[in-house]
């Protein structure tokens, strides 16, 4: 099971479940977005998403490997 199976129908997430995912705060989630590191569709005037390939994405943008550590 991948971090976000457990997702919408249509793949998007709210900012509160996308920071939920990443064990963030919504404030931290905020921030990132507002950096422009995780990019968000706006739905409506009032209901901003994040797409689970944009938060699968940044993950594996900011992983950090072993041997990046070791060397």
């Amino acid at each position: 099971m991948t971090l976000l199976q457990k997702t919408d129908s249509d793949g998007l997430l709210t900012f509160t479940q996308a920071a939920t995912r990443l064990g963030i705060s919504l404030r931290q989630f905020r921030r990132l977005i507002d950096s422009g590191k995780i990019p968000y569709v706006q739905v409506s005037e009032r209901a901003p998403r994040v797409r689970c390939t944009a938060i699968e994405q940044f993950i594996e943008a900011v992983s950090v490997r072993h041997s990046e550590v070791t060397a």
